[in-house]
């Protein structure tokens, strides 16, 4: 399987902030691409992303992350200096369920943070589906392995 789409619902605890939209992630390049993003709440994150980060290949990782390789473990949506929005494993010391790149729903960790706000911690759900052969346009961005 070489593209998926991930879409998703996130929501921050301490002032019901609800997000939700979709990206494609192409597994074999480790390249996101064509994030749509909807805010509901007192915050707004521009539909921007962030380098991403994706668990090592073998040999098995040590921890702190015990995920299996490819598994997305970092990412940033929105502008830097303002308010974005996060998917970051290590900040909840790997306890989450990996997203994995295979079709599933997955738990993850999401939290809105910016100028101001602190870090706002929050839950979120990732439907992960076969996109098929989606076109992956100009502009994409390719992740690190880390």
């Amino acid at each position: 399987m070489s593209t998926l789409r991930l879409t998703f619902l996130a929501y921050s605890f301490p002032n019901n902030q609800v997000f939700s939209g979709s990206m494609l992630w192409d597994t074999n390049t480790n390249t996101l691409s064509m994030l749509t993003l909807t805010g509901y709440g007192p915050y707004h994150v521009a539909p921007v992303l962030g380098p991403p980060r994706f668990s090592p290949p073998p040999p098995p990782p040590t921890p702190p992350n015990p995920y299996p390789p490819g598994c997305l473990t970092f990412l940033n949506m929105g502008t830097a200096g303002a308010t974005e929005l996060q998917i970051n494993y290590a900040d909840h010391r790997y306890t989450d369920q990996p997203l994995q790149p295979v079709p599933g729903i997955y738990s993850a960790p999401f939290d809105v943070f910016g100028p101001g706000l602190g870090n706002l911690p929050g839950r979120g759900t990732i439907v992960v589906t076969d996109a098929g052969n989606a076109p992956n346009p100009p502009g994409n961005l390719k992740g690190t392995v880390s």
